[in-house]
């Protein structure tokens, strides 16, 4: 009965470390130095690449924060964690330099089930996104 107990134990906390390991994915970490090279790894991670065509590009201060503020290590996906993460700069007041700015920032992300381009993420004006790329 103990044996089996502890495969019981073992197999929950092996799963356990999977799904954190998955969220992992999905976070930041101090190499990234800006919102495109973060977008940029998660799409590279998949294999596929990630499109800044966004007026402005954000530098990465407190990469601790931003997980925390935008709870990426519950991301689901990639296209969870980019919504996470555009929702939290919406609510967030800096501007590309970090400085104080305005609350919304007005970006988009087109994101793609299939082909070399993961997201594209876009400002307020540009096109809307395509059906795929």
């Amino acid at each position: 009965m103990k044996s089996k107990f502890t495969f019981l134990a073992a197999a929950m906390l092996s799963l356990s470390a999977i799904a954190q390991a998955q969220n992992a994915a999905w976070t930041v970490n101090s190499q990234d130095k800006s919102l495109s090279a973060l977008v940029e790894r998660w799409a590279q991670s998949e294999g596929r690449h990630a499109k800044w065509e966004a007026a402005a590009d954000f530098p990465i201060l407190d990469a601790a924060g931003l997980n925390s503020a935008a709870k990426l290590n519950g991301a689901t996906s990639m296209t969870n964690a980019v919504d996470r993460l555009l929702n939290t700069l919406s609510t967030v007041a800096v501007d590309k330099d970090g400085a104080p700015g305005p609350k919304d920032i007005g970006y988009f992300a087109c994101s793609f089930s299939t082909g070399k381009v993961a997201v594209v993420i876009r400002s307020r004006g540009q096109p809307a996104c395509p059906k795929s790329l």
